[in-house]
């Protein structure tokens, strides 16, 4: 019985995927079949997820039928009845819920007859009211918020309920300031917050003793210096993006950050880079650094202090001189990965082969024919994975024999006919190439 129902969604447009026991797994479709199949399925047990996209005026109350479902997504409902909603899904095991782009102004209390939710997608909404966040704060088992892109410009103190919270993303709305409560969010492991308005951190945010990562990039004025002390007593922070924040120096206490391993720095226009460097020359534990978007030709001598650095991004630096660039980190990182995407480079510069520990490259965007850059490429004696991506499309050779060291070669974006991959792949057999 199963199969014969599997064939009919099929035939009128539903897309079966993923894997369920005894069940179709997750379904995707639009609203022009779902009045059929609701109304005719006669095994709603064994639907565990369901996309509905863009569909308008569909029997929704019919969800109520899906007891076994886990997995729901709305994107594109315009308005979207959210009352009824929550009452339809209020005895299935819904857990994640996604709710994209759906004229969403305000979350009202009957979320709360969802108990289990556990991921919530909000995105792209008109959310604004501190009702909503105190509604959300109803949900006791809720771990992953996204409701990045919406109108909010305050969180109030009773958001900060959400104690199993894991995953934040905030980014894209008018704050400028975090509730005193925040650090009650003691579980929290990743906070996006990016393109806000943010400038000082609350003293509770020092409470996050789980977070790892967290992005402020965007928020232009930002003051790194007045906050470090507050992200100095986050014992588990790995990662922290401060991209396009005004940055114009680098508080030399910023080793006081104390797990600190990937900081990105970018699309500072004004940041004094020999002073940045001289203080983080002092983190030891930092190992990637981003300097993408400096619009910078060169890089100081005070780079040679970050013996430490093992990643770099240099990407969008299109005014950069590679060659004296390389020849500058030779002599003291041993770098192990590099990125140097949309730099409108037409070829590798001879002066990376400078770079004796170099693992990983990608040259993402750029105007690279590969096929001519073999010969320098294969001289990279430890290069185990490139990214060439949105470049030039190029003849496939037998020269490709030289780079059978690499594990994997990305190559997305570049217009390749089916035997010209079925060649590529002939020669790199032991080469992992995505396209």
């Amino acid at each position: 019985m199963r199969i014969k129902i599997l064939t009919t969604l099929i035939l009128i447009g539903l897309t079966v995927c993923g894997n369920a026991q005894d069940g179709f797994g997750s379904m995707a479709f639009d609203g022009k079949v779902y009045r059929g199949i609701v109304e005719n399925i006669d095994k709603a047990d064994s639907v565990y997820g369901m996309s509905l996209w863009y569909s308008q005026d569909e029997p929704l109350a019919q969800l109520a039928k899906f007891n076994n479902l886990t997995y729901l997504n709305l994107g594109g409902q315009k308005p979207l009845p959210l009352d009824s909603i929550f009452q339809y899904i209020q005895n299935t095991k819904i857990e994640h819920l996604m709710m994209y782009k759906c004229e969403v102004s305000q979350i009202n209390k009957n979320i709360s007859y969802l108990k289990g939710l556990n991921k919530i997608s909000l995105s792209n909404n008109l959310v604004k009211d501190s009702l909503s966040f105190i509604n959300l704060g109803s949900l006791p088992n809720l771990e992953f918020l996204d409701i990045r892109r919406n109108d909010i410009q305050t969180i109030p103190n009773t958001f900060c309920n959400l104690v199993n919270l894991r995953y934040l993303q905030i980014s894209g709305n008018k704050l400028s300031e975090l509730p005193d409560s925040f650090g009650r969010l003691n579980q929290l492991e990743e906070l996006q917050i990016w393109s806000n308005d943010l400038q000082v951190l609350p003293e509770s945010f020092g409470n996050l003793s789980k977070l790892k990562v967290v992005s402020f990039a965007y928020n232009k004025r930002f003051e790194l210096s007045k906050n470090v002390q507050v992200l100095s007593r986050l014992p588990n922070l790995k990662e922290l993006n401060l991209l396009s924040t005004g940055l114009t120096s680098i508080p030399s206490n910023i080793n006081q950050i104390s797990s600190l391993e990937i900081l990105d720095i970018g699309n500072n226009p004004k940041l004094e880079l020999t002073q940045a460097f001289e203080s983080l020359s002092n983190c030891r534990t930092l190992k990637h650094l981003g300097l993408g978007v400096l619009d910078i030709r060169s890089l100081p001598e005070s780079f040679k202090q970050l013996d430490q650095i093992e990643s770099i991004d240099l990407d969008a630096n299109r005014s950069m001189n590679f060659e004296k660039v390389f020849s500058t980190i030779s002599k003291t990182a041993k770098i192990k990965s590099i990125s140097m995407s949309m730099c409108e480079l037409r070829q590798i510069p001879i002066s990376i082969l400078k770079l004796k520990y170099l693992e990983e490259l990608s040259i993402r965007q750029n105007s690279f024919d590969l096929a001519n850059e073999i010969a320098v490429l294969s001289k990279i004696k430890h290069l185990r994975k490139i990214n060439a991506s949105f470049n030039q499309a190029f003849n496939v050779t037998e020269e490709f024999k030289n780079l059978s060291h690499l594990e994997e070669l990305v190559i997305q974006g570049v217009k390749l006919s089916d035997q010209d991959l079925i060649r590529l792949q002939s020669y790199l057999p032991k080469t992992k190439i995505i396209n």
